[in-house]
């Protein structure tokens, strides 16, 4: 269902969706001040998306087999500033199911991802991402800021901490990290058609 309603110079949006699982995604957003659409810089937004996807299996079918997932997904982004400049903070998060432990598993690896957790705050021309995730023995962290600078071309930098991460388990080869410490990756001057 989506509702959207213009009263007393603010406009309220409410998207929900539901899905036979009984997963799923409520989107709320305010934005008040609506009685001058010329400046959105003076116009608050408010609101927020709470996500509860309750069966990820659904995942294996959409990838031809290629990522096979079991667990919840879910979590919440809050959004904030203007309509010129929206803001978001949120964590979202993979858990265990009714059944199973929550995982990503990955046939073509032979290795499972488990305990997935990703914090993102920002704007439309600065994101800042923290995720952790395990695999095997190990678990890596990640954290970067992707961002546009003046040409409006994105780059990213981001450093990756961890140790004794399952990268492969087949019967022919198994690898995994030692230790991983500050990786840094650049792309300069990347834009959306290059993602």
């Amino acid at each position: 269902t989506v509702e959207a309603r213009l009263r007393d110079k603010a406009v309220r949006l409410h998207a929900r969706t539901q899905f036979q699982d009984n997963s799923d995604a409520d989107l709320e957003l305010i934005v008040k001040n609506c009685g001058d659409f010329s400046e959105p810089e003076k116009m608050p937004l408010s609101g927020q998306l709470d996500l509860n996807l309750k069966d990820l299996s659904p995942i294996a079918h959409l990838t031809n087999e290629d990522v096979q997932a079991t667990g919840k997904f879910g979590g919440r982004i809050l959004f904030g500033g203007t309509a010129r400049k929206p803001t978001m903070n949120g964590k979202l998060a993979l858990s265990k199911g009714k059944e199973k432990q929550g995982e990503i598993f990955i046939p073509a690896a032979g290795i499972g991802l488990k305990e997935i957790k990703i914090a993102l705050k920002g704007d439309s021309r600065s994101n800042t991402i923290d995720a952790q995730l395990s695999s095997g023995e190990g678990k890596i962290k990640l954290t970067g800021v992707a961002r546009q600078d003046a040409k409006q071309y994105w780059l990213a930098d981001f450093v990756i901490f961890g140790k004794k991460f399952q990268a492969a388990d087949l019967p022919e080869y198994s690898a995994s990290s030692a230790q991983i410490s500050a990786c840094v990756m650049r792309k300069q001057e990347l834009d959306s058609a290059g993602l």
